[in-house]
Formats: structure tokens, sequence, C-alpha cells
């Protein structure tokens, strides 16, 4: 009976060990979640832009990165660091993007435009 009774809480004290060494290796300090904002249908073009939010991590801030998607494969045009938000996105001609984007932070509040050439 007693014998049972300590392979018992080894057993318990062996589980709780686990399972805190597993959380301490799978914790994640940053949000590593990448937001799709808006996907468009370039006109007279073969290929979507793509817009995506990344969260600030250890190395860089917030911001907002445009991405050509052509035959499946994905490539970064521009990326603009300290943007968190979109705001307009608006076509000029054919080949270029006007994006309005604002950094929503305490210290900014601010909002521009950027026009991004579609070549």
């Amino acid at each position: 009976m007693r014998r049972k009774i300590v392979i018992s809480i080894v057993g318990i004290i062996l589980a709780i060990v686990v399972f805190v060494i597993y959380k301490v290796s799978t914790f994640s300090l940053f949000d590593v979640e990448i937001k799709e904002v808006v996907k468009i249908n370039v006109p007279n073009k073969n290929f979507k832009i793509a817009i995506y939010y990344l969260p600030s991590n250890a190395t860089s801030q917030d911001y907002i990165q445009v991405r050509k998607i052509e035959n499946g494969v994905e490539s970064v045009i521009e990326s603009f660091e300290r943007y968190d938000y979109l705001v307009e996105t608006e076509f000029k001609g054919d080949s270029l993007l006007s994006l309005v984007l604002k950094d929503t932070s305490l210290n900014a509040n601010r909002q521009d435009t950027f026009s991004i050439s579609l070549k």
C-alpha cells in the first residue's frame, strides 16, 4: 500500500516537471502572427498584391509589408516600418499603387501616402 502511494506521488511530480519543461520550451515572447490585411487583383496584370501587417519583435517595429503574388510565389515589394494601419489603397494607371498608411502609436499618430511602382 505504502509503495503504491510513493509511486503515485513520484508519477505526479514527474508529470508536473515534464509539463513545466514543455511550457518553458514552447514559450513565445513576441507575437509572430502575420496578418493579411488585404489581397488585391491588379487591373490588366497577371499577378495580385497582398498587404500584410507584421507585429513588432526583438529586431523591428510594427510594419506594413506589400508583396507581389505571381504564379503562387510571393515576393516582397516594399516594407513600411512603424506603420500599423492601412487606411486606403488606390491604383493610379496600370503600374502605380498608392497607399495611405497610419502610425497609431502614442508618440506619432501620423498618416502618410506612399506610391509603389508595380512593373
